[in-house]
């Protein structure tokens, strides 16, 4: 099954320490699309800080690599959004251990964001995390069998305090944080 049929006019996206994104898209709360990118020539919109990022073909499709060991960090967008929902397409190659990766939102550099976690912990978890001045606190989490091969649509919703989490379009997770209130959208692996 082609990754973009089900999702048209979206955008590619792939990282990889342990994960590949295919899809990532944001958008405001009356759902008109105001950023996405298919990397089909290159990747100028984004903002690596950390790790190894290239733009590969995975099925044919232009996507976003991560070949680092390492944190990786990119981000994209405008630091002014506030209330908008980030979408990637995920699927672990290996997880390596106990890793996380992130689809981020009102991410304002690497110690300033919210996340939208998949961890590989007691056969898998989801969860809304926050990091703000480099502490990181788990707001919600809940058991979720993660498997290595298998496409997870990840999506972290925010909208004033409320932030949700969607896993292939059923809400997952809810929490309430006022922390942060702007910032752009972005990727970050474990």
């Amino acid at each position: 099954m082609s990754l973009l049929k089900s999702f048209k006019k979206n955008a590619s996206v792939i990282m990889c320490i342990t994960l590949l994104f295919s899809l990532f898209i944001v958008y405001p709360a009356s759902a008109s699309t105001f950023f996405q990118d298919r990397f089909e020539e290159g990747d100028n919109l984004w903002t690596s800080t950390s790790g190894n990022w290239t733009i590969v073909e995975d099925e044919g499709n232009s996507v976003y690599y991560q070949s680092a060991t390492k944190e990786g960090r990119t981000s994209a967008g405008d630091p002014a959004w506030s209330d908008y929902t980030v979408e990637a397409d995920v699927k672990a190659v290996d997880f390596n251990g106990s890793n996380r990766t992130y689809v981020a939102g009102r991410y304002i550099d690497g110690n300033n964001f919210y996340a939208a976690s998949l961890y590989n912990s007691n056969d898998g978890m989801l969860e809304i995390r926050k990091k703000v001045s480099g502490s990181t606190t788990t707001l919600t989490s809940k058991p979720y069998a993660l498997h290595t091969g298998v496409w997870y649509n990840v999506k972290l919703e925010m909208s004033g305090n409320t932030i949700n989490m969607y896993v292939n379009d059923t809400l997952e997770l809810s929490a309430s944080d006022s922390k942060l209130k702007k910032g752009a959208a972005g990727l970050v692996t474990f």
